[in-house]
């Protein structure tokens, strides 16, 4: 009689990063987290934060991790949404020790930044809660998938056009006689001008980049850092039609921090642009780069994500490495100093230990 086959070892399965944290999900179901949420409990044990990563208690059967400014939100395998942590009117008013149930509506998809999250549902319907959004809804609007980005959703159409409301790409403030100073926002989804044949899409407050046919990066938005890839920079450079970054045409996957831009490539490699101050393009240096610029030492990369100031990358040895910003704790080394080159973080299966520690 054949023994039984070992089970797969634990490992990481996918990355969601904050402003202040990290999440990850782990390949059972279960979530891990570490940084610093400053008014709310990301790790459910009372404590503001974790300088290595500690299981999330009670949080189990996780299809999908999501996270917002200090509060984060998962799709489980039943298909509904639950949040916890400080609530921006997300669900009800107030903070949250307890994860509680937002949406359970056979949701397809989850989006969460910034102070909101929204829903897919299996129609293509988008139903979001939290801020303002700078005002806006998707209406009657249908998507096939969806990128929370900043003060503003987007959408895939089946026709691979994208579709944005809330605040406006490229524009921060307009003048009303009346109300005076508002931003510049949009009421309803308005196309994001030069994408077509988009695959995926990922954002920021800033600006928005999509992966197009071929491979083909493309962004549009502010500039100023260089985060569009296109070469420019400067304030008040924006740009409101899509543009092309230089020299990517096979990638694959997108990380958008608040002023930069990460991405996988086929081939396992990892490319970055735009701001550098706290290291965040994982160069080595402090330098901003206009152009999108090869990570020395990743080459099996199978999955990446962004922060605020700050990135990440599983491998496909289950390894998670991550740079930039580490104020509080959100690179997981267990200390607080910044890293311009990729560091692994520890504690993470099969090292790990529960909450508490």
């Amino acid at each position: 009689m054949a023994a039984p086959a070992s089970p797969a070892p634990l490992r990481v399965a996918r990355l969601a990063l904050g402003t202040n944290y990290s999440v990850a999900l782990l390949s059972d179901g279960t979530v891990m987290a570490w940084g610093l949420a400053q008014f709310s409990s990301i790790t459910l044990d009372g404590k503001a934060g974790h300088p290595t990563p500690v299981r999330v208690p009670g949080i189990d059967h996780v299809a999908q991790v999501g996270v917002g400014e200090d509060f984060a939100c998962v799709l489980g395998e039943d298909r509904r949404v639950t949040c916890w942590g400080r609530d921006w009117d997300q669900w009800t008013r107030g903070r949250h020790s307890t994860a509680a149930v937002v949406h359970g509506e056979h949701v397809a998809e989850l989006g969460v930044a910034g102070r909101h999250g929204c829903a897919l549902g299996p129609g293509g319907s988008v139903d979001c809660w939290g801020s303002t959004l700078s005002g806006g809804s998707a209406g009657s609007a249908t998507f096939q998938r969806i990128a929370v980005a900043g003060d503003r959703v987007c959408g895939i159409k089946a026709d691979q056009t994208v579709w944005c409301w809330g605040l406006k790409l490229g524009r921060e403030w307009e003048y009303w006689p009346r109300e005076g100073y508002e931003p510049y926002a949009s009421d309803l989804p308005m196309r994001a001008r030069g994408l077509a044949g988009v695959r995926s899409l990922a954002g920021s407050t800033s600006h928005l980049c999509a992966i197009v046919e071929g491979g083909e990066v493309q962004c549009l938005g502010f500039g100023e850092h260089g985060q569009l890839g296109n070469g420019k920079y400067g304030a008040p450079y924006a740009e409101i039609v899509a543009t092309k970054a230089i020299g990517l045409t096979d990638a694959e996957e997108l990380a958008v921090g608040s002023s930069f831009t990460c991405a996988r490539t086929r081939d396992g490699k990892v490319w970055c642009w735009g701001a550098n101050g706290a290291g965040q393009l994982g160069l080595g240096d402090a330098k901003q780069r206009t152009t999108p610029t090869p990570v020395p030492g990743l080459a099996d990369v199978v999955q990446l994500a962004a922060g605020d100031d700050y990135a990440c990358a599983v491998r496909a040895s289950g390894e998670v490495l991550c740079w930039g910003g580490n104020a509080y704790g959100q690179l997981g080394t267990g200390d607080h100093l910044a890293r311009s080159v990729p560091v692994p973080v520890k504690g993470l299966p099969p090292d790990f230990r529960e909450v508490g520690g």
